[in-house]
């Protein structure tokens, strides 16, 4: 219970909550609180809960005018009185956050609430709404092209193909298509989808799949060409109900300015849809550098992160090393190397130790050149979380990035997947991983760890539902059959989780962590014979690569042999390896749950104190 509550609950009318609705006693207000903190989405969500009763009571206490930045940052999020609101947004972040789980909690569980708590947006000082006051928003006027069920014009975006002589700038089409994306979904009159497979200018697109999965009233695909320094982007506007071309345009510019093409093909559909779009919505990616040398390899690195592959992220080591030594001052470069050497260690590629001090001396480097970079601190908070295990530290560098780009989604998914759900906080987990996907809607990585959030709720069917989605955006990504695997085999379908590891396996060769899983789903099958034979393959990798401990035991977890687990479990936890943030929530880790090196364990990891409040 929040400090300052006070249990009296008189019947003291609340005048200055009230504008034209009768008024309301303190009690009533309280007992309104107390329904929504009692509620699924606030009951684990400390910190939301906490700045809810305080803003509640200190205006029923009649301090509305004190509920100032400053102040709720000190009372409610343990700020010093050096705070500054200019340099440490949380409070600004978390109203935001507070707004927005208000109205998921009044369209769900809350519906039938008849006194209803608002924070109105640019204040702090909560507003208490009666049924009577509660009206239903005008409806959007209909779309002069199509109007969807949802009252939402549905636009489907294909891959761009690359039809460069040399072929080699998937990277290109792939960046210009996620940055049209991101840029459509700023539109609310636009529902955006993204087509699970290749379907560049000139291929035919299967209507029965869009009428099924997506019911999009349009299709946008296109082709990129590159020659020289030059690039040329045709993109078509398709009416997926008569499969009719209704515009079509070509844009040629020095291959530099592919952010000036991306924009006007973006203002070019929408002005097509007749739908308004504000000056400033697009998203404006930042360069950062005037090389253009520079800017073309950070992009090549970015496109190689992006596929989360062993091989893809030490291309993109490679490829942002190189443009920082084009441009030593360009701090998304710095951010981007960060980020590779982060997941190489997470992904169990290279050992923590070798991988922790360069991840960390490039997001510091990102920050000391640009401070307000989102995607500095992002990086810098998971390294804070899944190497240093400095949760608060890293939560608040969430929160910075947050501040700084709400729009950047690898931060919301990051926070999610790294510090939210590992802590327990899981409705909050699945908030912030669904806001990185509304933000970037055809990202492998974000799809595939909303499933994983799924598993550490225990909802292994909507995990499997998810990985389905996941693997239909890209049939050639082992991440989502490795997920699949993992929930096929909570729900006890031992044949389709060894199955499912074997596909990850096909894409991905002697992948240890795919080893590793497969190992564990055959001593949990009580496929013994097998298991082994996985030991042996992980000890004989050992002699010519780095192999993660943490594989070997979750192999003798599933055998039962917990005194070999531990052994290894104790290795994991003195190289820091990535698997152990999860440890209270990941449930492979329940047969160990009862035995105190598991509470050792959790020390180790400074998660004993978040394990007995979810347990």
């Amino acid at each position: 219970m929040w400090p300052g509550k006070r249990a009296l609950l008189d019947s003291t009318p609340v005048a200055t909550l009230q504008t034209s609705q009768a008024l309301s006693s303190r009690g009533e207000v309280l007992a309104a609180l107390e329904r929504v903190l009692a509620s699924k989405l606030f009951r684990r969500a400390e910190r939301l809960s906490a700045f809810l009763r305080y803003a509640v009571e200190e205006m029923l206490d009649g301090r509305a005018e004190e509920l100032k930045e400053y102040r709720i940052g000190l009372a409610v999020f343990g700020r010093r009185e050096d705070f500054d609101p200019r340099v440490d947004p949380i409070v600004r972040v978390e109203a935001g956050r507070l707004r927005l789980r208000l109205k998921q909690h009044y369209e769900t569980g809350g519906a039938a609430d008849c006194l209803r708590i608002e924070i109105p947006k640019g204040r702090y000082v909560p507003r208490i709404i009666a049924c009577a006051e509660q009206t239903e928003p005008d409806e959007a006027p209909p779309d002069s092209l199509s109007e969807s069920a949802s009252g939402r014009t549905g636009i489907l975006v294909a891959s761009f193909t690359d039809c460069s002589p040399s072929h080699d700038h998937a990277y290109l089409c792939q960046g210009l298509r996620d940055e049209l994306i991101g840029a459509l979904t700023k539109t609310p009159a636009l529902r955006v989808f993204a087509h699970p497979a290749s379907m560049g200018a000139g291929t035919e697109f299967q209507q029965p799949w869009l009428d099924e999965q997506t019911r999009a009233d349009y299709v946008l695909m296109g082709s990129v060409r590159c020659a020289d320094s030059r690039v040329r982007v045709s993109a078509q506007l398709i009416l997926s109900s008569e499969r009719t071309y209704v515009w079509s345009e070509t844009f040629e510019r020095e291959l530099v300015d592919v952010f000036l093409i991306q924009e006007e093909i973006a203002r070019a559909i929408v002005a097509r849809l007749k739908i308004g779009l504000a000056e400033g919505d697009p998203r404006h990616p930042r360069r950062h550098t005037r090389d253009p040398r520079a800017y073309n390899l950070y992009l090549k690195g970015r496109y190689f992160w992006n596929r989360r592959t062993e091989p893809g992220l030490w291309k993109g080591v490679d490829f942002f090393h190189q443009a920082i030594a084009a441009d030593s001052q360009y701090a998304l470069a710095y951010t981007g190397l960060a980020d590779s050497y982060m997941l190489l260690a997470n992904y169990g590629s290279v050992q923590p130790g070798e991988a922790r001090g360069k991840a960390k001396e490039a997001a510091m480097r990102a920050i000391e050149i640009d401070h307000g970079l989102a995607e500095a601190h992002s990086s810098l908070a998971h390294v804070l979380a899944t190497f240093e295990w400095n949760w608060e530290a890293a939560e608040r560098e969430y929160e910075m990035a947050i501040g700084l780009d709400s729009d950047y989604a690898t931060a919301h998914h990051w926070y999610a997947i790294t510090l939210l759900g590992p802590l327990g906080r899981l409705d909050e987990a699945t908030f912030e991983i669904e806001r990185a996907r509304n933000s970037d809607p055809v990202s492998l990585s974000i799809n595939r760890d909303l499933a994983i959030i799924q598993v550490f709720r225990r909802r292994y069917d909507l995990a499997v539902e998810q990985c389905r989605r996941t693997i239909a955006l890209d049939a050639r990504f082992p991440g989502g059959y490795w997920v699949l695997g993992m929930a096929c085999q909570q729900l006890g379908d031992h044949e389709q989780a060894v199955q499912s590891f074997q596909q990850a396996l096909e894409l991905a060769a002697d992948y240890p962590r795919l080893l590793g899983a497969l190992g564990h789903s055959y001593a949990v099958w009580g496929r013994r014979t097998e298991a082994l034979r996985i030991l042996a393959r992980l000890e004989e990798l050992s002699r010519h690569r780095y192999v993660n401990p943490f594989e070997s035991a979750l192999v003798y977890i599933g055998l039962g042999e917990t005194d070999t687990a531990f052994f290894w479990l104790e290795r994991v936890c003195s190289i820091r390896a990535y698997e152990l943030v999860s440890l209270q929530m990941d449930p492979r880790f329940d047969p160990l749950r009862t035995d105190a090196r598991y509470l050792t364990l959790l020390d180790c990891v400074g998660l004993r104190y978040f394990a007995e409040k979810c347990w």
